[in-house]
């Protein structure tokens, strides 16, 4: 059997991607709105100030444990 195709016909524009006949709008079924308050999401959501921040932070915290681990050796 042999699959027919349609011709491209001059007068018909083609579609593009800002072309609102093509926008599929995805609706999740079950899914529980806490989902979109991960730390994932938050992270991706945040501003580079606030990023930065929060990597200078957990780079701060890091380093006070390990400062402490080391202080708690008696021989060191």
């Amino acid at each position: 059997m042999k699959s027919f195709v349609f011709p491209d016909h001059p007068n018909r524009p083609k579609p593009t991607a800002s072309d609102p006949a093509l926008i599929i709008e995805a609706h999740r079924i079950g899914v529980d709105p806490v989902f979109r308050r991960d730390l994932y999401f938050r992270f991706m959501k945040a501003s580079w100030l606030s990023a930065f921040f929060l990597f200078f932070l957990l780079f701060l915290v890091t380093n006070l444990f390990f400062a402490l681990v080391y202080l708690t050796d008696p021989g060191g």
